[in-house]
């Protein structure tokens, strides 16, 4: 797509050309266990993502809840990736980008229940008006390397936020309700009481100090609606480690992330945390949520960059 800008001074005419790279064609992703999609009429879908490519010009193919092989035959290397699902739908696909090393642009709406991903980079912007505004730029993942003894490591990857103790037993409680109708206000519910009931945890720091916290939050964007980083570093090399030593001071961090002033360490480039739980706990990245057994390595770090449509604030 090419813009003419002309400003005309003192009869000078001078022209810029500004190059956007164009799309094509678009790979549209679904999950229909999506807590708004499983329950939309399809009119409202259609009004919602295929009329705005139809009206872009852009060709598109639909695949719901793809395996890696699916994804592996259908995404072509110009294919737009539109994500339609929640934090965990767009944790997949983001996985299986920097594993891969697409190329490819991500671009996530938000039908899942939290869609802080989604709503994050867009707000409430629809899909015509993010692919006409906005750009492709390199986002970086948070990567997190799971390892229990000499049992094979398990590497997990998210875009948003990775969390370990409290919120990881709280992803928890709320993946439990997958396939159920449920409110906001059994959401809620759950995550209270999860979040009164679990205890914190013990670990050794990279130093071999044993300590105990409540939680630790790897962030680079907002975590389930209640903590928002001071710094948000999608698009940045680095991330946010919050960490929450008992539960009177995680109420005060996330008082405070309500309003964006959640502060803590900046962990850059080539740096890592390291902790050994000693007890266990839940971990979870983007809403996806694994148990933790004692004497589990876990590292944290910038993880492999990925392509998404960026809005420009």
């Amino acid at each position: 797509m090419v813009f003419f800008l002309i400003i005309n001074f003192r009869h000078v005419i001078i022209i810029f050309i500004i190059n956007q790279q164009s799309i094509n064609n678009a790979l549209i992703i679904t999950n229909g266990l999506s807590s708004k999609l499983k329950n939309l009429d399809d009119n409202k879908f259609n009004s919602a993502v295929f009329e705005p490519l139809d009206n872009l010009g852009i060709k598109y193919d639909v695949i719901n809840r793809p395996s890696e092989s699916d994804l592996d035959i259908l995404i072509e290397e110009d294919s737009l990736l539109v994500i339609c699902g929640g934090d965990g739908t767009v944790t997949r696909i983001v996985d299986y980008a920097a594993k891969n090393s697409l190329s490819n642009i991500l671009l996530p709406l938000p039908f899942g229940g939290a869609n802080d991903i989604a709503t994050g980079l867009y707000g409430s912007m629809t899909l015509e008006n993010i692919i006409t505004a906005g750009t492709p730029n390199t986002a970086y993942t948070i990567e997190t390397i799971v390892q229990k003894d000499n049992l094979k490591q398990k590497t997990i990857r998210a875009l948003g936020y990775i969390g370990i103790g409290t919120s990881g037993h709280a992803a928890k409680a709320i993946n439990s309700y997958r396939g159920e109708d449920i409110t906001e206000f059994d959401v809620i519910a759950r995550v209270a009481q999860s979040a009164l009931m679990c205890d914190s945890f013990t670990y050794l720091d990279s130093d071999n100090n044993e300590r105990t916290a409540a939680e630790i939050l790897a962030i680079k964007h907002r975590m389930a609606r209640y903590i928002l980083a001071s710094e948000i570093t999608t698009f940045n090399h680095e991330f946010i480690s919050i960490e929450m030593v008992n539960k009177i001071q995680m109420l005060g961090k996330f008082c405070l992330g309500l309003f964006g002033k959640a502060t803590g360490q900046r962990i850059g480039k080539d740096q890592n945390q390291y902790i050994q739980t000693l007890s266990p706990t839940v971990l979870q990245a983007d809403g996806e949520s694994i148990n933790i057994e004692p004497r589990t390595k876990i590292i944290i770090k910038n993880g492999p960059p990925i392509n998404v449509m960026c809005i420009a604030k």
